[in-house]
């Protein structure tokens, strides 16, 4: 056995290590609980179950349709031979941020209590425990990702790209100053941004539907997982998937703990950054 083999298989070990003993912290702390979320139902005049699914409908719509005007008006003959460039990806992305953002301002300001109904709050510990939440959930993914990359591979006779997101991709190309704009983006608005959608509206929705034990909990947890998978087909390959799915029930399972969007929000920020640092080292 070479030494590159015998390295592989040292660090695959010490993955595996890191990732049992995070699933028995996971196990001792019983982080799988979910309490009760108050802020769910202490205003009778929030927004219901179906006005969070529309306003989380709304938001999204309001993103896709920010983009696509941004593209148009400022990218719209930037298209390269093959592929997006960083220039357009770009801009497309300060649309949809700028246009959901500006939805949601006014959505805070008009829309009584819904600011408190998603959670949209932070507290200074809000950091240490999404850093908490991703440190043990980073070694439990990154040995999902061996594993898949290892079936593929045996499978397809050769490994798969290891850059699964058209951004990644794009900027494991060359990184110009439209590329710095697009990790600071990728890092700070996709974050913000997906999370007010689908956790903050959606999961919120679908657990005051179905109730505030533990059961709807996950059932809402579940739900907006699939929901978040599905959207996010377009631009991450199929097989990074069930990577994506565990980082959704991650963020799904915090958001619930915590009841505050800051911590799934940072929390997705981290993973996102990490994901940039691995592309580009």
């Amino acid at each position: 056995m070479g030494d590159g083999s015998a390295l592989r298989l040292l660090g695959v070990g010490v993955l595996v290590g890191f990732a049992g003993l995070a699933c028995w912290l996971i196990y001792r702390l019983r982080l799988w609980r979910i309490p009760p979320r108050e802020a769910l139902t202490a205003d009778s005049r929030a927004p219901g179950a179906e006005r969070l699914l529309l306003i989380g409908l709304g938001l999204w719509m309001c993103a896709q349709l920010g983009a696509v005007i941004a593209v148009g008006a400022f990218a719209a003959h930037d298209a390269e031979a093959q592929g997006i460039s960083l220039r357009t990806m770009a801009i497309g992305m300060m649309g949809m941020y700028l246009a959901a953002g500006c939805a949601l301002a006014a959505l805070l300001w008009r829309v009584r209590g819904f600011g408190r109904a998603i959670g949209f709050q932070a507290r200074l510990g809000d950091v240490f425990t999404a850093a908490g939440w991703l440190a043990l959930s980073m070694p439990i993914l990154l040995l999902l990702g061996v594993a898949l990359m290892a079936l593929l591979s045996a499978l397809r006779g050769s490994p798969p790209e290891t850059t699964a997101h058209t951004a990644l991709t794009a900027l494991s190309e060359g990184v110009d100053p439209w590329g710095v704009l697009v990790m600071v983006l990728v890092v700070i608005g996709a974050p913000f941004v997906e999370e007010v959608i689908y956790r903050g509206c959606v999961q919120s929705a679908i657990r005051r539907a179905a109730g505030q034990g533990a059961r709807g909990a996950w059932l809402a947890i579940t739900i907006t997982t699939v929901i978040f998978a599905a959207v996010h087909l377009g631009t991450v390959a199929w097989y990074a998937l069930p990577i994506l799915i565990g980082l959704s029930i991650v963020l799904g399972v915090a958001y619930e703990r915590s009841g505050r969007l800051s911590v799934p929000i940072l929390i997705h920020a981290g993973f996102n950054a990490l994901q940039l640092v691995y592309t580009l080292a």
